[in-house]
């Protein structure tokens, strides 16, 4: 597949409500980071990004929405995206011209993503916040598999962790070993930490961790792909 890049979607500015002695929430295009570029309808796929503060001498300090869209014809305008999630973060502070790194997963609802390439669409906005508007958004581009498209498809509705949370190790139940290709753990930042190997019967030795939140990807070797979210105590 080839080299997938993001730009800045010029056409959401929200450049009407613009005006001197207000600041904006920016998303720092290069943290930009996707777990992958091809996912199944129906799993999950990692995103995270650093959200900056675009003020040299005011701190940001409330609540931030992350709206996330679907632009279902890649056309870029107002009238082409979809809403499919969003994610709220509460009660944050982000010190003038610093920057708050996110991480977090969208479900490729098959409703809203079609099979082959989708434009993703993140949209920061400043929910109580007076003079603080949002400035830019960034677009990912995705490839959606169907889920027929293999012949053995990996049954994420049989799949559980635990326990969630966790405090050593982990156990899966309803996973078929051989029909997993590698177990690959990313921190809040979205950046990998580990590459195992699961045994059905074994559980995963996560005691060397540092506690806090983590995702863990399975991947099949048909290509298939759940993320699961978890929490070490």
């Amino acid at each position: 597949m080839k080299a997938l890049r993001f730009t800045i979607l010029s056409s959401l500015l929200l450049i009407a409500n613009f005006s001197f002695g207000q600041t904006g929430l920016f998303i720092n295009d290069s943290t930009l980071f996707f777990s992958s570029d091809t996912v199944t309808q129906g799993t999950s796929i990692i995103y995270s990004l650093e959200i900056e503060n675009g003020s040299p001498s005011t701190s940001y300090t409330g609540n931030i929405t992350l709206q996330i869209y679907n632009d279902s014809t890649g056309a870029g305008g107002l009238d082409s995206i979809v809403k499919v999630d969003s994610a709220y973060i509460q009660a944050v502070t982000i010190s003038a011209g610093g920057s708050l790194p996110y991480s977090d997963s969208i479900y490729i609802d098959p409703f809203y993503f079609r099979s082959g390439i989708n434009t993703v669409v993140i949209w920061p906005v400043a929910s109580d916040a007076s003079g603080f508007i949002t400035l830019d958004t960034i677009r990912y581009n995705i490839y959606v598999l169907h889920p027929l498209a293999s012949n053995k498809p990996l049954n994420i509705d049989k799949i559980v962790l635990y326990p969630n949370p966790f405090s050593s190790k982990i156990w899966f139940k309803g996973v078929d070993k051989k029909s997993i290709e590698q177990v690959r753990i990313f921190n809040l930042l979205g950046e990998e930490i580990l590459q195992l190997q699961i045994k059905e019967t074994s559980p995963l030795d996560l005691s060397e961790l540092p506690k806090g939140i983590y995702f863990i990807k399975l991947q099949s070797k048909d290509g298939k792909q759940i993320i699961i979210k978890t929490i070490k105590e």
